[in-house]
């Protein structure tokens, strides 16, 4: 088990004691993932002149204590494999366990609309895996696979809201129906008061205006209504 100032990887010399702070334990972990195991570079981004004293902080226990305080118990060999293989060219391998992936889903669900790969690294990963990584990983036939099981068939064709503004279906039923004309007769055409307060936005605002104009529900209001019933109604503000 390697200490501070102990042998670092083929590096051997005593260093003298130096004080880190958690501020500058958070700044290493950054540059790190940034520049892989770079340490002339790490230690020229923190502005220290010795790069030993990187390197030798970024294997110490208190700084792997630091990190699994911080990410998660497997941040540090995540990173540190993926920063080794960066440093020598190769294109880092992810190992996705079925936590990561549980994770992933979870993630996207919550960034409906707006699937930003950086942002999620950075809050569900502790960025030990890349915004490359995720997106990879999302349209991958692997992950497609898990999603299948645990969620079942349709589960990741119906996902994909927000991709090239593609909308999700939404399987309408009569209730659906009545619940939109009733609104419309309230509100008029404000779409999104109807979609917040009538479907507690489980519908967006676009699916219930495309609704509105949709054959099946025009049809829906001629049995219910009279034929003429939606064209009056289109008069409404």
């Amino acid at each position: 088990q390697i200490h501070g100032g102990g042998n670092v990887g083929g590096y051997s010399g005593a260093q003298p004691s130096i004080t880190w702070t958690a501020e500058e334990d958070m700044k290493l972990w950054n540059a790190q993932r940034e520049l892989g195991n770079r340490w002339k570079d790490i230690s020229a981004k923190m502005g220290r002149a010795n790069s030993d004293h990187v390197k030798t902080r970024w294997y110490s226990d208190k700084f792997k204590e630091f990190v699994a305080g911080e990410f998660g118990g497997e941040a540090y060999r995540a990173a540190h494999v993926q920063g080794k293989q960066e440093r020598q060219g190769a294109r880092p391998q992810v190992e996705w366990t079925e936590e990561d992936d549980k994770l992933l889903w979870s993630a996207c669900q919550d960034n409906m609309g707006n699937r930003n790969w950086e942002e999620i690294s950075n809050k569900r990963f502790g960025s030990r895996m890349s915004d490359n990584h995720l997106k990879n990983r999302w349209y991958s036939a692997a992950f497609k696979k898990f999603v299948a099981k645990e969620y079942g068939q349709d589960a990741y064709q119906n996902a994909k809201i927000g991709r090239r503004g593609a909308q999700s279906q939404v399987d309408w039923t009569t209730e659906d129906d009545r619940i939109l004309w009733e609104s419309h007769s309230e509100m008029g055409n404000k779409w999104q008061i109807i979609s917040e307060t009538k479907f507690a936005s489980r519908i967006s605002e676009n699916q219930v205006k495309n609704r509105w104009y949709s054959a099946p529900f025009k049809k829906f209001v001629a049995e219910e209504h009279g034929w003429d019933a939606h064209k009056n109604a289109k008069h409404r503000k």
